[in-house]
C-alpha cells in the first residue's frame, strides 16, 4: 500500500445543523489490488433521522456497487477494463437507486443539500467525484532543476478544477462527472467540507500537512479546530502518497557524489530516530560532544580531508576479485575458529581431572572474582567512586525514565481506545434509535448484534467504566423492548398475601369466577381452597372428611362450579355454597401421566403422555362415563406440558410451540417466533370470548400474547412474574391476576382496552 490515510470528525453533537460521516473501505487484499481502495466523505445541511438514513444508504449502496461488480474479476484478463470503468458504473447505478430511495421512503432531501466525495486510489492514480461544496486539495512539490531547486508545496483546489473543466451538472443526478489524474510523488490530497478551510487559513493547513505524518497532522488540525467555540461540524479526510522518489540517470553526473550523500542521508536518519527514541529528561551527550568537536581548530579540514580518502578508498578498490577473497577470508577465518573450539571442548571432556578441578574450583573462583571486584571498587580513587555513584544514579533515572514513560503511553493508548470504542457504540446507538423510528426492526436489530459484541470489548475497571457500561446496556435493553414489543406492567398491586393468613400456605393455581366475580386459590398440602372476594378478604374453605391428594387443572364445570384434578378422582367445588364432592372417573392409565385438563360444554377433556391422547368424559350423575379417545389420528404428546379449550384444543409443549386440534385432528398452525424465543413455558390458555391466547413462562418474567392464527403481538413483563405460579384473565373488568409464590396480584390489561 503506497498510502496512508488518516480522518478528521469534530461535530458539536445536538447542536450540529448538520449530519455528516466519513468511510473507508476495507476490502479484502485480493479485490484491493484489482480495484483500490475506496473512501467517502458526506454532509448533509440537515439534522433529521432522513439525513441519516440517506448517509448509510450511499455508503452501503456505493461501496456494494463498486466492489461486487462482476467486471472487477474480470480485470485479470481484460487489460482494457481499467477501474475508472467500473467506479463510474457504481456511480451511475447509484444515482438510479438514490432516486428510487428517496421515492419509495418519502425522503424530502434535495441534491443541494448534499455534499459528498467518494473517490479510488489504485495504483498511485487518483479517481473521484464531488458534488456539493466539499473542498479536494492537492498538495505537491514545484518542479525543480539544477539551476533552481524547489522544495516548497504548492496547493491546488481539485474540486473547483473538475467544474470548471467539466462545465456540466445535472440537478437530478447527485453524481454528473469523475476526475482522474495521477499522484505527484510525496504529495498530499486533503478531501475536507467547507467549514474546514473558513477556520483554518490555507498557508496553515499546508504548513501543517506538508510538515508531519498524517496522523500527527490530523491531531494537529483538531487541536486548532477544537479551541474554537462554534456550533460547526469539521469532517475531512487526508491521504499521503508515500512512493518514494527515484533517481533520475541525468541527475547523476558521475560516482563521486553518490556515497557522500547516502551517508550523510544515513547519518541524518540515525540522529532523527536517536532523537525521537531518547526518553525525556536525559542529556545527549552525542550532541554536547560534537558541538564541542566542531569548536577545535582545524575540525572543517580534518573533515574534507577524511571524506576525500573514504571516497577514493571506496571507489578505487571496488572489484569483484577482491570481493570474493574476502568472502574467502572471512569463512576460512571462523572455520579455523570453530575447529580451535571443537579442539578445546574435545581436551577438556577427555580431560577428567581437569573437569574435576574445574567443577570444584567454580564456586570459590566466584566468590573470589566477588571480593576482588569489592575491593577493587573501595580501593577507586574519589573521583572514580564519584563516576561509579554518579553513572548507577544515571542508569536507575533512566532505567525509571524509560519505565514511566512506557506506562503513560500504554495508559494514553488505553484511554484512547477507551474513547473511540465508547464513541462508536454511542453512534451505534443513534443509528438504532433511527431504525426504529423508521420501522426498520431488522437494521435495528443487526446494529443490537453489533453494539453487544462491542459492550463485551469495554473496559469495566474503574467505577467510572462500568457505571458507563452499565448505562450503554441499560440504553440497549430500553430499545430491544420496543424491537420485542415490550409492555412494562408498572401497575401492578398486591391484593393478598396468603402467608400472612396462614404460614404453611403453599398455594399451586389460581381460577377466576366471572359468574361470582371472585379468585378461587388451591392448596393440596392443606387441602383448602383460598377464596379471594371483590372487597380482598379471604376466606378459607376446608373440607377435611374428602381424601383430597391433589387439587390440579381447574376448569369450568356446571353453573358456579370448578373442576380439580385429585390424582384419581375429579373434585368438584361448588363456589355458590362453599361445598366439595367427589366424583368418580375411570382413568385407564397412571393418574401422574396426565398433563393437563379443561372443559368444554358439558364435557370434561384430559391430555396423557403416556399413551399420547386426549381423553373424553361425559358426566353421568355423581361420576364420568368411560374414556373415549378423542384425537383421531397419531400424534406426540411426549413433550405436552398443558393444554386449553375454546372451541378448537391447544397443546402447550415445553419446546415453546403449540399443536391446535379441531373435531380429533391436528390443523396448520405455529406460534411465532419471539425475542428471546420461549424455552420454560408452563401454562396456556385460550380465551372463549375473546381472540388471545396467553403463554406464561416465568424464566423471563413474562406473558407472551398471541391472536388465535399463532401470531405474536406483544409481550407483559413485570418482576412479579418470576416466581408466578398461574394467571387468570377478567375479560369483563379488563384484568389480569397472577398467583406469585403465596401473594395474589392484580394488573390492567391493556390489550383488552385496545379491543373496544
Amino acid at each position: 500500500m503506497s498510502y496512508r490515510i488518516a480522518t478528521i470528525n469534530l461535530s458539536p453533537g445536538k447542536k450540529s445543523t448538520t449530519i455528516s460521516d466519513i468511510f473507508i473501505a476495507q476490502p479484502d487484499a485480493i479485490k484491493e489490488s484489482l480495484a483500490g481502495k475506496l473512501f467517502i466523505v458526506i454532509e448533509i445541511n440537515s439534522n433529521n433521522n432522513q439525513a441519516l438514513k440517506v448517509i448509510n444508504f450511499l455508503i452501503d449502496r456505493i461501496n456494494h456497487n463498486y466492489y461486487q461488480n462482476d467486471k472487477i474479476l474480470l480485470r485479470e484478463r481484460i487489460s482494457t477494463l481499467r477501474p475508472e470503468h467500473i467506479f463510474e458504473a457504481a456511480l451511475a447505478k447509484t444515482n438510479t437507486e438514490l432516486s428510487d430511495f428517496l421515492h419509495d421512503e418519502k425522503i424530502k432531501i434535495k441534491n443541494s443539500q448534499v455534499n459528498i466525495s467518494v473517490g479510488i486510489i489504485y495504483e498511485n492514480i487518483l479517481h473521484f467525484a464531488n458534488s456539493g461544496k466539499n473542498k479536494v486539495f492537492l498538495f505537491y512539490k514545484g518542479e525543480s532543476s539544477e539551476k533552481t531547486p524547489s522544495e516548497k508545496y504548492k496547493m491546488v483546489d481539485l474540486a473547483k478544477a473538475s467544474r470548471e473543466t467539466s462545465g456540466y451538472s445535472d440537478a437530478n443526478k447527485l453524481f454528473s462527472n469523475v476526475m482522474s489524474g495521477d499522484l505527484p510523488t510525496r504529495s498530499y490530497v486533503l478531501v475536507a467540507n467547507e467549514a474546514l478551510p473558513e477556520y483554518i487559513s490555507q498557508k496553515q493547513l499546508k504548513q501543517i500537512i506538508t510538515t508531519l505524518p498524517p496522523a500527527s497532522a490530523v491531531e494537529q488540525i483538531k487541536t486548532t479546530l477544537a479551541a474554537i467555540n462554534s456550533y460547526v461540524s469539521f469532517q475531512g479526510l487526508l491521504m499521503k502518497n508515500t512512493i518514494l522518489d527515484k533517481p533520475k540517470a541525468d541527475a547523476i553526473p558521475g560516482l563521486t557524489q553518490g556515497p557522500r550523500d547516502s551517508i550523510a542521508e544515513l547519518n541524518v536518519t540515525e540522529d532523527t530516530t536517536e532523537q525521537l527514541l531518547s526518553p525525556s529528561g536525559i542529556l545527549n551527550v552525542k550532541k554536547w560532544l560534537a558541538y564541542a568537536r566542531n569548536l577545535w581548530p582545524g575540525r572543517a579540514a580534518s573533515q574534507e580531508k577524511n571524506t576525500i580518502a573514504l571516497k577514493k578508498q571506496i571507489y578505487s578498490k571496488k572489484k569483484s576479485s577482491q570481493f570474493l577473497g574476502n568472502i574467502f577470508s572471512m569463512f576460512k577465518q571462523g572455520l579455523i575458529g570453530l575447529l580451535n573450539i571443537l579442539y578445546y571442548l574435545l581436551r577438556l571432556l577427555t580431560n577428567w581431572q581437569k573437569i574435576k578441578n574445574v567443577i570444584v574450583n567454580t564456586g570459590p573462583n566466584l566468590v573470589n572474582a566477588y571480593k576482588k571486584f569489592i575491593a577493587g571498587i573501595f580501593n577507586f580513587s574519589n573521583k572514580r567512586k564519584i563516576l561509579l555513584v554518579t553513572a548507577i544514579i544515571s542508569i536507575l533515572i533512566f532505567s525509571v525514565n524509560i519505565f514511566i514513560n512506557k506506562q503513560n503511553q500504554e495508559k494514553q493508548a488505553e484511554e484512547n481506545n477507551y474513547q473511540a470504542l465508547a464513541e462508536l457504540i454511542e453512534k451505534k446507538h443513534n443509528q438504532a434509535e433511527a431504525s426504529l423510528l423508521y420501522s426498520n426492526d431488522a437494521g435495528a436489530q443487526k446494529l443490537f448484534n453489533e453494539i453487544t459484541e462491542l459492550l463485551e470489548q469495554l473496559p469495566q475497571i474503574t467505577d467510572e467504566q462500568k457505571q458507563k457500561h452499565q448505562d450503554f446496556k441499560d440504553k440497549l435493553e430500553l430499545q430491544l423492548e420496543k424491537t420485542r414489543r415490550v409492555v412494562r406492567l408498572e401497575e401492578t398491586r398486591e391484593l393478598a398475601d396468603l402467608s400472612k393468613l396462614n404460614s404453611q400456605a403453599k398455594p399451586i393455581n389460581i381460577f377466576y369466577s366471572p359468574s361470582m366475580e371472585e379468585i378461587y386459590i388451591a392448596d393440596p398440602l392443606d387441602k383448602s381452597i383460598y377464596i379471594l372476594e371483590k372487597n380482598n378478604i379471604v376466606t378459607t374453605v376446608t373440607d377435611l372428611g374428602k381424601p383430597i391428594n391433589d387439587l390440579k387443572f381447574p376448569a369450568t364445570a356446571r353453573a358456579n362450579s370448578i373442576y380439580y384434578f385429585n390424582n384419581g378422582s375429579i373434585i368438584e367445588f361448588s363456589a355458590k355454597d362453599e361445598a366439595m364432592r367427589e366424583l368418580s372417573i375411570n382413568l385407564l392409565h397412571d393418574a401422574s401421566q396426565f398433563f393437563g385438563a379443561d372443559t368444554f360444554g358439558e364435557r370434561l377433556y384430559m391430555l396423557n403422555r403416556q399413551v399420547n391422547q386426549i381423553f373424553r368424559y361425559n358426566r353421568s350423575g355423581d361420576s364420568f362415563s368411560a374414556a373415549y379417545a378423542w384425537v383421531q389420528e397419531t400424534a406426540d404428546f411426549s413433550e405436552a406440558i398443558d393444554m386449553s379449550i375454546d372451541g378448537h384444543v391447544y397443546v402447550l409443549l415445553d419446546s415453546g410451540q403449540a399443536l391446535k386440534y379441531l373435531r380429533g385432528k391436528k390443523i396448520d398452525f405455529k406460534l411465532e417466533t419471539v425475542d428471546p424465543a420461549l424455552n420454560n413455558p408452563i401454562k396456556i390458555f385460550a380465551s372463549v370470548e375473546q381472540k388471545f391466547l396467553y403463554v406464561l413462562e416465568p424464566s423471563e418474567e413474562r406473558l407472551v400474547l398471541y391472536d388465535k392464527s399463532g401470531q405474536f403481538i406483544e409481550q407483559y413483563r413485570s418482576p412479579i412474574l418470576g416466581d408466578c405460579l398461574d394467571f387468570a384473565i377478567d375479560e369483563a373488568n379488563k384484568k389480569m391476576y397472577f398467583l406469585s409464590g403465596t401473594s395474589i396480584y392484580s394488573a390492567p390489561a391493556p390489550h383488552l382496552e385496545t379491543e373496544e
